[in-house]
């Protein structure tokens, strides 16, 4: 059973949100941000005409499931391209054209596989894995370093760092992490029993438990009534979304406290017995001592969860209680063992008086980059528009078990998946977190897309599927996941250190005195950042990092990745204040007397 009006309503509300988003731009006197927001405000508009028509039609009316075909040359297929992607990578160095080729052929059909076969769970789950471990492992296994955002680096530092002295690091090292070391404590035990080297011991293990979540978000979408279908569609567009694919390539804590989210909302709404009590008591310690900022943001969603449950849900689940235990148990942890911590996030964050009243523009927003912006982000403007079909559907038509919950969580998250005002300001950005909220959003907004797709694909079969297929491409083809395509996109850095960077950061460890300055770009200060050397049965940090950007010609060291330069230019800035980039050796300061040279790599004093 549908409900006109409530959908009528919704779209209405639509239209008035990105119509009022584009003329603020204009009355504000920046008609570059009304220009960025026709990401949003074509495919609203476009999905708000399709469910109209879909409404005149009646096709809302109908079970909006297309007939599946019994065609075993799906199989084949998948199979074919699945194969010939392994051996391309195989018989490649890196990650060649080839490989990308056969590997977006072989998701593509596995995506027709569900569109219109079905096919059983088991399969399904064993077909995305297989994928997902492919594209993983093709980049953290095949290239030297991969370092993502660079946080992977300072986690494995602290992990040489616990493996080294066998105690806890403390808060001189890492205030962040001190209070918050579960992450670091399995990593170590899982080097000390396999005895691998720490970088590839954290991804192969990171690899593993990231595995757990399309089988997880499977378990879950399945025993809160979705058709299977429809819970196999959700599963592959949230399992190869950007922001998913990128966390399963940079498996830092706040990915890791995710799946522990994800088995907390199973236990919860699915297991009643006092067993999975114990074990969803576990799972609370887990999360709340895996990651500081991430409590806080679950603790967020549990409250959602009680508001949308008491209004759309006849049966409870979340009650007060599990809230008042989560938020006790990560209160506490704050309060009596991360106060240095809280101080710092919090109050100081407050005392400066600017984040309310003096926003400020991230770099990255100007009038130059609105263009660049709309071509880079088209991937989300297309998701977007499956995204308010699905929505519009959800508000409108009745469903079965706890999917309407799911479906209006995912509304909320649709705040954090595409481009808004909260992204647009370095303070909210900052203190709010709300790039990371993307992530735990994902299955949701999953849905709902999956929603939108089925239900056009009954209004447009053969348009839909194309559709469909461009979206799973431009996921998987992002600057962020594939920026070592340099022929895609000549313009973005590498994400990763080669044999030949290593080497020269190996010279650094050798040769350069303890203390010493070391002026590099934003991924090489990070590198050392932890870099540590054991006094007295502590560890002081045994460099100072700067950037290229702060180098006021003070002694030290300079480290210039000379291939990077040349090819993509060096970044020396970080992510809050916009990436800024030096593109010649003209623009380096205070480059003095060359001690190490390669063709990758240059150090001077």
């Amino acid at each position: 059973m549908v409900n006109i009006k409530n959908l009528y309503i919704f779209c209405g509300l639509v239209v008035f949100a990105v119509i009022m988003g584009e003329l603020i731009g204009f009355i504000i006197g920046k008609p570059y941000l009304s220009i960025r927001g026709l990401l949003l405000f074509v495919p609203s508009i476009s999905a708000v005409l399709v469910l109209i028509n879909m409404a005149k039609v009646g096709t809302l009316k109908e079970n909006f499931l297309v007939q599946s075909i019994n065609n075993n040359c799906c199989y084949v297929i998948f199979c074919m391209f699945f194969i010939f992607s392994i051996l391309s990578l195989s018989c490649s160095h890196d990650r060649s054209h080839v490989f990308c080729a056969f590997f977006l052929l072989a998701v593509v059909s596995l995506l027709f596989m569900v569109l219109l076969k079905n096919i059983s769970n088991k399969l399904f789950l064993f077909c995305t894995i297989a994928l997902l471990s492919t594209f993983i492992s093709s980049v953290v296994f095949k290239y030297a370093f991969y370092f993502g955002t660079t946080d992977v680096i300072g986690h494995i530092s602290l992990i040489k760092m616990l493996i080294a002295d066998g105690h806890l690091f403390s808060e001189n090292v890492c205030i962040y992490y001190h209070a918050f070391p579960l992450y670091h404590i399995l990593h170590t035990i899982a080097i000390c029993i396999t005895a691998m080297d720490a970088k590839e011991s954290v991804f192969l293990v990171n690899l593993l438990i990231f595995l757990i979540t399309p089988i997880i978000t499977l378990i879950i979408m399945i025993k809160s009534g979705v058709e299977q279908r429809l819970a196999q569609l959700t599963v592959l567009i949230g399992s190869f979304a950007t922001v998913n694919l990128f966390k399963g390539l940079e498996f830092v804590p706040r990915a890791y406290v995710f799946v522990g989210l994800l088995f907390l909302l199973y236990l919860i709404i699915f297991r009643s017995k006092m067993q999975d009590k114990i074990i969803a008591m576990i799972v609370i310690a887990w999360i709340v001592l895996g990651h500081q900022v991430s409590s806080a943001q679950f603790l967020a969603i549990m409250v959602l969860l009680i508001i949308i449950e008491r209004i759309v849900h006849k049966k409870i689940y979340f009650k007060p209680s599990h809230v008042i235990l989560f938020a006790v148990a990560f209160t506490t942890i704050w309060i009596y063992n991360a106060i240095n911590l809280f101080e710092k996030v919090l109050i100081q964050n407050m005392d400066s008086g600017e984040i309310l009243t003096h926003l400020t523009v991230k770099g990255s927003v100007g009038q130059g980059e609105a263009y660049r912006f709309i071509v880079e982000n088209l991937d989300k403007g297309l998701a977007l528009f499956f995204v308010v079909i699905g929505a519009g559907i959800v508000i409108s038509k009745h469903f079965k078990g706890y999917q309407k919950v799911f479906g209006i969580l995912g509304i909320f998250g649709m705040l954090f998946w595409f481009p808004n005002p909260i992204y647009m300001f370095m303070e909210t950005a900052k203190l709010l977190r709300v790039d990371r909220l993307a992530y735990v959003f994902t299955p949701f907004v999953a849905y709902l897309l999956s929603v939108g797709i089925l239900v056009s694909l009954k209004f447009r079969k053969n348009f839909i599927i194309i559709l469909s297929s461009i979206l799973i491409i431009f996921f998987i083809i992002s600057p962020v996941v594939a920026s070592d395509f340099d022929k895609l996109w000549p313009n973005e850095s590498r994400k990763y250190f080669t044999n030949g960077e290593l080497v020269g950061i190996s010279f650094i460890d050798k040769y350069v005195p303890i203390n010493s300055n070391i002026y590099s770009d934003y991924p090489v200060t990070r590198y050392f950042r932890f870099d540590f050397i054991k006094t007295d049965n502590h560890y002081d940090l045994a460099y100072r990092r700067r950037l290229f950007a702060e180098d006021d010609g003070q002694p030290g060291y300079r480290f210039i990745r000379n291939k990077e330069l040349n090819e993509h230019g060096l970044e020396v800035a970080n992510y809050y204040s916009g990436v800024d980039k030096i593109y010649s050796y003209s623009e380096l300061p205070y480059v003095n007397k060359i001690i190490y040279d390669s063709n990758i790599v240059k150090i001077s004093n």
